[in-house]
């Protein structure tokens, strides 16, 4: 009860409470109530500072009747919950303080410039754009990266032995049709060789038919009885040896026809060239690689997925690969890999691409996407999200006009816009742009949108 029972520090005697003030100083303390509850802020502490100022300035005024109404200032300080209620006292009679008029008519101009010192405070910081956050349709990818590769690499390597390259007849990068000859060899040997096999063929078919005429003259010497049986049988031998002969001189010839034939050296299928080991004068052996193509020219993506998301994906499904160029190249997925690398823990997916090597190299390590299908999403701008402390934050705008932070986790970026996974619910208005130069509680005004983009 220190306001009711308060020390006249001018005459150092105790003053009661109860009296009545006089009707100006009435009628500025109901000028004081007036500003106060008028005011756009009055803090705690402005509160306190003012009673203390009106309990140390202002005397108690007396009244002559018993258990009076505790004084205005009190009642006024009792009503925003400042003051407990005075005990009952005995109330005497006491003078008016000569400066309490002076010191209530300065109270009440510093109370009259309060409200447009807190309608300054409270101006809004910025002017913002929002937007409301609704659930759409968006597209779920699983990203992965990986190298290109040769859809089907074609070895083309020598068949021949002791024979000498003459001629090139295909580079590094050459589209090639199959068939195609890509390098000669010295086929001056073959031929001789194919002349004689030829020859000898010959000779075997004309003792053939010598035989065969023998065998014909030595039955009708036979049946005239002037041979034996065994005589006959000896020529038909001789015959039978001559159509083995005949046979084995075919096949010589062919021999040296498929020896001929190997000295150029042909593409087993349509495709790129990417690598050419032959050199003219050399003398390659047998088996040894000398070109190497890219079949029909068709690469495809290598991606590197971990077991579970391996399991997500199905043949047949989109892809979409980022150059290093920044272009993209689009393609299906042709096949899962049927076991996962002890190693790396990876599985391959082979996506077929469709573009052809005038922009794509094999060995390139590029990222990608593989389309899963689509869901329901909470898309916001990408110029909604503030990144503060390693924390994204959204800026929530309330009903008066202030923004409230909430920390959200997001996902994919489509475009202008990021998924937002967790920290929104749907259906908030969120600040759209200008959210960057935003605090906790800050009072914006919102602007007309700039963009109709953010609303989708």
């Amino acid at each position: 009860d220190w306001l009711t029972r308060p020390t006249d520090l001018s005459r150092r005697r105790r003053i009661q409470p109860g009296s009545r003030p006089a009707s100006g100083e009435l009628g500025l303390i109901r000028a004081i109530s007036s500003q106060v509850k008028s005011a756009v802020v009055w803090p705690p502490a402005l509160k306190g500072v003012m009673f203390a100022f009106l309990a140390k300035s202002l005397p108690r005024f007396g009244t002559t009747r018993a258990r009076a109404s505790p004084p205005a200032m009190v009642r006024f300080a009792r009503s925003f919950g400042h003051l407990p209620d005075p005990p009952d006292s005995h109330p005497r009679q006491a003078p008016r303080a000569p400066g309490a008029l002076p010191a209530l008519t300065a109270l009440l101009a510093f109370l009259a410039l309060l409200p447009h010192a807190a309608a300054s405070a409270e101006r809004a910081v910025l002017s913002v754009q929002t937007v409301a956050v609704a659930a759409s349709e968006a597209q779920v990818r699983l990203e992965a990266q990986g190298n290109l590769a040769a859809w089907r690499e074609a070895s083309v390597s020598s068949e021949t032995q002791g024979l000498t390259i003459v001629a090139l007849l295909a580079d590094v990068g050459e589209r090639v049709v199959q068939g195609a000859v890509l390098a000669r060899f010295d086929a001056r040997v073959p031929a001789a060789e194919l002349e004689q096999a030829r020859a000898q063929l010959l000779e075997a078919q004309v003792a053939l038919d010598e035989a065969q005429l023998q065998v014909e003259r030595t039955a009708k010497l036979r049946q005239q009885g002037f041979i034996s049986e065994a005589q006959l049988t000896q020529v038909r031998s001789t015959e039978a040896a001559a159509q083995a002969r005949l046979a084995s001189a075919r096949a010589l010839v062919q021999l040296r026809e498929v020896r001929l034939a190997q000295t150029e050296l042909r593409a087993p299928e349509a495709g790129v060239v990417v690598a050419r080991t032959a050199s003219l004068g050399a003398v390659p052996q047998p088996g040894s690689e000398l070109f190497r193509l890219i079949a029909q020219g068709r690469l495809e993506w290598r991606a590197e997925l971990t077991a579970q998301d391996l399991a997500r994906v199905r043949p047949g499904a989109a892809a979409r690969i980022q150059l290093p160029d920044a272009s993209s190249v689009t393609g299906r997925v042709r096949m899962l890999a049927p076991s996962v690398d002890l190693q790396t823990r990876n599985a391959l997916v082979h996506v077929d691409l469709n573009a052809d090597l005038g922009r794509l190299r094999p060995g390139m390590f590029v990222r990608g996407e593989i389309e899963l299908g689509s869901r329901q999403s909470l898309l916001v701008p990408q110029t909604a999200i503030v990144v503060r402390d390693g924390f994204s934050l959204v800026f929530r705008l309330d009903r008066d006009q202030r923004v409230q932070a909430i920390r959200v986790k997001t996902g994919r970026v489509l475009g202008e816009r990021v998924e937002v996974t967790e920290g929104l619910a749907g259906g908030e208005t969120i600040v759209a742009r200008g959210a960057a130069f935003l605090h906790q509680g800050d009072l914006v005004r919102v602007a007309p949108q700039a963009s109709p983009g953010l609303q989708r």
